[in-house]
């Protein structure tokens, strides 16, 4: 018997031929970032990571198009911000003005 090849799942596994059987993703931010899943983002220092995780979660927050061009699923967000508080007010005040929203509402 040849080997079979198998993924994981939260509690077993599936093999290659089950994958048809598994139902379409769910997307949070449409074509970018799905539902239910963990996503981490890797680049290059200043290659604008965290920059793009916090409007994504802005965006999921307010329920405002991903760069005014990606549809998200509204819903509550907890984001943890690692790189000093400094930065994560400037970076979201910044949204907030150019998406005409207060952060208040958010």
């Amino acid at each position: 018997d040849a080997p079979s090849i198998t993924m994981g799942k939260g509690d077993g596994f599936y093999d290659v031929s089950e994958l048809h059987d598994l139902p379409d993703p769910e997307w949070l931010v449409d074509k970018w970032l799905r539902k239910a899943e963990t996503s981490v983002f890797i680049g290059d220092s200043q290659a604008g990571k965290t920059w793009a995780a916090a409007s994504i979660a802005l965006s999921v927050a307010s329920g405002l198009p991903w760069l005014n061009h990606y549809s998200t699923e509204p819903g509550r967000v907890l984001y943890i911000y690692s790189e000093g508080i400094k930065g994560a007010r400037q970076r979201f005040e910044g949204w907030a003005r150019q998406n005409n929203i207060p952060l208040s509402d958010l």
